[in-house]
């Protein structure tokens, strides 16, 4: 079953609006790290590209993304912008290949999002 969230950024002009982001993988990393993989509705245009694939790591150290267990999650999201997230040795990856784009919150519902409950 798919998960889904809602993304948005009290730090971060690119998601001051609110973003449906449903979970399409999530991954343990060798050095213990959960990382998620979700798409968002509507995409988002960086560089002169459309992106809707996004990936997640967790803010702070301690925070469990798989599962989530406290809302708002707070997240660090990145993008990959040459291969989509697609055909990755996931035991060997260095985040630090990834583009960090943004600070945001993973919120359980639209309404949440939109007033930045916490």
């Amino acid at each position: 079953m798919e998960k889904k969230y809602y993304l948005s950024s009290l730090d971060s002009y690119l998601f001051e609006k609110v973003y449906e982001c449903t979970i399409r993988k999530e991954i343990t990393l060798s050095d213990k790290h959960q990382f998620i993989i979700g798409t968002i509705t509507p995409s988002i245009n960086i560089q002169n590209k459309d992106i809707n694939k996004i990936g997640m790591v967790n803010r702070y150290e301690g925070d469990c993304l798989i599962p989530i267990l406290r809302f708002p999650c707070f997240v660090n999201v990145l993008i990959d912008p040459q291969w989509g997230f697609e055909n990755i040795d996931w035991h060997s990856v260095d985040l630090r290949n990834f583009q960090f784009i943004a600070i945001c919150e993973l919120y359980q519902t639209r309404e949440n999002a939109q007033k930045h409950i916490f």
